[in-house]
């Protein structure tokens, strides 16, 4: 959930006219004991690939990791033995220091990374036999996070030097512990902070690393809308807030909200209904736009608020200057019903983007403009995953993501938000030109370091007879 895991990507451009081009690119080929690598960009440190032996010598395993500096060069690469009974769960990058973990149903293990030694190390964690990290947040080498234990939310809280961990169960009068959820972990300034949901109302719980609850603040006392949504940040000694929230309270989001926390309260926070912004119906067919028109109108005149609801997946905020921007992107779960000869099945098979809704707010949350564009990629993605980020420069916002095998680039104006460049960009394929590409799946598309991005996939290229199958790693540079 936790979206400053920054995936597929954005565009820095210089200019208007400025141009992405192609300047490293490197190749891993597949390697049938190991599997297709996880890839991790390490900002200006390069990137790291990760790869876990598929059998074992002598009750262990091999993890190894081969490092790529910005130039897309092996800089170097360690190897370390595991335990066979692990298995791999999640990477995070955080201060120089890639973390792998790796758990059985007894233990957790730490393997660390540093980008500056090039060496790994283990650290084994006390994390107990049940429960699992999610909404995690790392800096400092410590970690907060969600974890759930018999329908029960936890915080937990790990040294990732000494692999000590401690939970806090959470629980709050008269609510129900099924009704308590953990939307968002981060650390700020030595402490930990989480905001919770506890049925219809928002909560900001406020620890000490070391897991020492300070302060439990309620920040929707006698608040209409439902917070479905939240991402908090800090920017300029300033915790803001931005998310989704719910009129209807019938599963999908109303609308987006922009809030500024202060000490125990909400010192201020605006909604606005997705039907109010001028262009988020832009993505819908000409007929339903109208039909949706005439709906709002019709509701307007017996004095009711017409609601659309929606699935988004929302960004943090990004301050510029005096102006905020919020980026959301709009999903929806698919299903497919096949035949089993005795009957049907359903069965879940992906996500699927529809568009992105790009707004402009100023210090006090009100909207400035909106924008929206359609994301119209075939492929589902298997689990919830950003898929477009948004970056500044020359006083221009733009909005770069991966869709069939090309970079999409959105560039609007900082003034108005019309749009003043639309412009994609076809991913290279291949850097020999004895290889014939037979099939390409992107993987991701991710702002890297600077004016630099990364595209990640995997591909199936024919030379000299035979097929290959690799790991490729293209960067795109602003030239």
């Amino acid at each position: 959930m936790n979206l400053r895991m920054i995936l597929p990507a954005l565009l820095l451009l210089t200019s208007v006219n400025g141009n992405a081009q192609v300047t490293a690119r490197a190749e891993i080929p597949y390697q049938r004991s190991y599997g297709y690598p996880w890839v991790m960009q390490m900002e200006n440190q390069g990137v790291g690939a990760l790869f876990m032996a598929k059998d074992n010598d002598k009750d262990k395993r091999l993890f190894k990791i081969m490092h790529y500096g910005t130039n897309l060069k092996l800089i170097a690469q360690d190897s370390i033995h595991i335990d066979k009974k692990m298995d791999f769960e999640s990477y995070r990058y955080s201060d120089g220091n890639l973390y792998s973990f790796m758990r059985n149903r007894e233990d957790l293990m730490i393997v660390k990374y540093d980008t500056k030694t090039h060496k790994q190390s283990i650290v084994n964690g006390n994390f107990g036999k049940k429960g699992d990290i999610s909404n995690s947040f790392i800096k400092n080498d410590y970690m907060v996070f969600r974890s759930v234990v018999k329908k029960v939310d936890r915080l937990g809280f790990m040294n990732l030097k000494t692999g000590d961990c401690v939970f806090n169960d959470l629980h709050f009068d008269k609510v129900k512990d099924r009704k308590v959820f953990i939307i968002e972990t981060m650390i700020v300034d030595h402490n930990a902070y989480a905001l919770v949901r506890a049925d219809q109302e928002l909560y900001l719980i406020k620890s000490t690393l070391q897991g020492k609850e300070l302060s439990r603040i309620c920040l929707t006392t006698e608040m209409e809308e439902q917070i479905l949504t939240a991402s908090i940040c800090k920017v300029n000694n300033e915790l803001l807030m931005t998310g989704t929230y719910s009129l209807d309270r019938k599963g999908g989001s109303n609308g987006v909200y922009f809030a500024q926390l202060g000490t125990d309260k909400i010192k201020s926070i605006k909604f606005y209904n997705f039907l109010d912004l001028s262009h988020f119906t832009d993505f819908m067919s000409g007929r339903k736009q109208k039909k949706m028109e005439r709906k709002k109108e019709k509701a307007e005149k017996h004095g009711k608020e017409l609601l659309l609801n929606c699935n988004i997946l929302c960004h943090d905020v990004k301050k510029v200057g005096d102006s905020y921007f919020f980026l959301g992107e709009a999903y929806q779960p698919v299903y497919h019903t096949v035949s089993t000869g005795m009957g049907t099945t359903t069965y879940f098979a992906g996500y699927k983007y529809t568009h992105s809704v790009l707004m402009k707010f100023d210090k006090n949350g009100n909207k400035l403009w909106d924008a929206c564009f359609e994301m119209s990629s075939k492929e589902l993605a298997p689990y919830l995953r950003a898929r477009v980020a948004l970056s500044i420069q020359n006083n221009n916002v733009n909005c770069v993501f991966a869709d069939r095998g090309k970079l999409v680039s959105k560039l609007f104006s900082n003034k108005d938000g019309k749009v003043l460049q639309d412009r994609q960009t076809n991913m290279i394929e291949a850097t020999d030109e004895n290889e014939d590409v037979k099939k390409t799946r992107t993987a991701r598309c991710e702002h890297w370091y600077d004016n630099s991005f990364i595209v990640i996939g995997t591909q199936i290229v024919k030379k000299a007879g035979d097929r290959i199958k690799l790991t490729y790693l293209n960067k795109y540079s602003i030239k």
